[in-house]
């Protein structure tokens, strides 16, 4: 045997036991293996899966990403937070730099109560990119909407949202159901844009606007 096989195998338990320590050890912070697994946990189960922040909280959730790589802590809840924060400013960001670019601008406006009864108020933007004839889709804000659902309320509401994206001017056509608070929200602030959506004669000037079924 060769002197060189010799120290091959002399080397090989310091190795291994170098490998196994390693092994036994968990990720660091800024690890790559540790920083991809939080963003899929992120973007896949937050994000795509609609699964609350408190899964990382989880003991059945913890138990599993054990089992998957035992080296992976899960963060903290006020971790995840924190880079779901970040990642909307990112998304924000875009979507206001595409919409500087687009020829056509269209709104929606939904509000809807959860099982509790607690008010939400859904605003989504359809537009055009100039030289393009793709649709695209995206969501400025869904914000907890609270107090009487007034046409007024609902306007004020609608603006705040618009002018975060410097679209105020630049919308053509806004899409909400036919409740009178809802006709009554855009006919004070975009007469234009309802009157060509509707007609002023189904514009009514008497409404119950404090009544979010009327």
């Amino acid at each position: 045997m060769t002197n060189a096989s010799h120290a091959k195998l002399r080397d090989q338990p310091l190795l291994s036991s170098f490998c196994n320590t390693t092994d036994s050890e968990g990720y660091g912070a800024r690890h790559p293996r540790q920083t991809a697994i939080t963003d899929a946990l992120i973007d896949d189960l937050v994000i795509g899966c609609s699964l609350p922040l408190s899964i990382v909280e989880n003991k059945h959730f913890r138990h599993f990403m054990s089992v998957l790589d035992h080296r992976y802590t899960p963060p903290a809840r006020s971790t995840i937070a924190s880079k779901l924060e970040k990642k909307v400013t990112v998304v924000k960001k875009n979507i206001k730099q595409e919409l500087r670019d687009a020829c056509t601008v269209d709104a929606t406006v939904d509000i809807w109560s959860d099982r509790k009864m607690r008010g939400y108020m859904a605003t989504t933007v359809h537009y055009v990119k100039k030289g393009e004839v793709t649709l695209r889709t995206g969501l400025l804000g869904m914000e907890r909407f609270t107090g009487s659902h007034t046409g007024e309320r609902i306007a004020a509401a609608f603006e705040s949202v618009v002018d975060t994206y410097d679209i105020r001017h630049e919308i053509d056509h806004i899409v909400a159901d036919n409740a009178a608070n809802m006709r009554k929200a855009f006919t004070v602030n975009f007469p234009a844009t309802a009157a060509d959506q509707m007609g002023e004669h189904d514009i009514e000037e008497t409404v119950d606007v404090d009544n979010p079924e009327s």
